[in-house]
């Protein structure tokens, strides 16, 4: 309870006066705050040097900002020298807040309720993806387009050009991500059954590690309009929709030069996910 009177339960109330002493801050770690319910967006105004922000197990965090005249109007306004993102454990977190361009890492772990990377001002665009995709089924594939209206609208929204590393794991709803990460050079993406496409994050010409993992319902190799040229690790395990076809194609010549190669298991489903009552054709006896 010690960093509670750095925050209130309410937007409305910022407690911008003892943040203030902390604009020569670099680093910050926030960890089992019950008082951390919404991001403190007034508050981060103040840290204009912070690098690197870590939240870990605040339990009532939610994200957004009700309050009104309160939301962000300019990006930079937010810790503008932002490089490392990490939130674990954050249960009850539905949404970021307006990442900075300067971002170069983001980890991200059991953030069940989380359903997108992008930052908070996205949600109207978000609610725009649903409605479109929905109007636009009868003549383009759901994924296709669901991707294709993402890179339209994220670049302008969020954009993330020194992002080189992503990590995402157990946030189980998630379903958008950023696009264009031409920067990225690792990216692990372990147990996310929300995720049905990659194909928003671009070609990813500078990919050097690629994990994927116990994503069951994605079926597109991120980077698969690249060449994957930069490729030099590779693990693809337990996601059994997820067509390999462009991968191979792409790496073809140099797949077995790779310095980790491990695809044994890439259409394999988990083997403690048994079968579920509402699939009758799985049963075994």
């Amino acid at each position: 309870d010690g960093c509670n009177f750095l925050f209130c339960s309410t937007p409305l109330q910022p407690t911008v006066g003892v943040w203030k002493w902390f604009g020569q801050l670099v680093h910050l770690t926030i960890e089992s705050c019950d008082m951390l319910i919404y991001w403190p967006e007034e508050e981060f105004r103040c840290l204009v040097s912070l690098n690197s922000l870590s939240i870990n197990s605040c339990s009532k965090l939610v994200g957004h900002t009700q309050g009104k005249g309160c939301r962000t109007q300019v990006r930079d306004q937010l810790l503008p020298n932002l490089k490392e993102l990490t939130i674990y454990h954050c249960g009850s977190l539905t949404e970021l807040f307006v990442l900075p361009p300067s971002l170069t890492s983001i980890v991200m772990m059991d953030c069940n309720s989380l359903e997108s990377i992008l930052g908070q001002d996205d949600t109207e665009l978000e609610s725009i993806l649903h409605s479109d995709t929905a109007s636009s089924s009868e003549h383009f594939n759901d994924l296709t387009s669901t991707c294709l209206l993402e890179q339209s609208l994220s670049p302008r929204i969020n954009p993330l050009p020194c992002l080189d590393y992503l990590r995402i794991i157990s946030c189980k709803k998630l379903r958008f991500m950023p696009a264009q990460l031409d920067a990225l050079i690792f990216l692990d993406i372990h147990n996310c059954d929300g995720l049905e496409s990659l194909d928003c994050l671009g070609d990813l010409p500078l990919l050097e590690y690629l994990y994927l993992n116990r994503c069951k319902h994605l079926a597109s190799v991120p980077g698969s309009l690249g060449s994957y040229s930069a490729l030099q690790k590779l693990r693809i395990e337990y996601c059994p929709a997820l067509n390999m076809k462009p991968l191979y194609g792409h790496l073809q010549q140099r797949l077995d030069s790779l310095e980790l190669k491990d695809l044994s298991k890439a259409g394999s489903s988990y083997p403690n996910e048994g079968p579920k009552l509402r699939e009758p054709k799985c049963w075994k006896f």
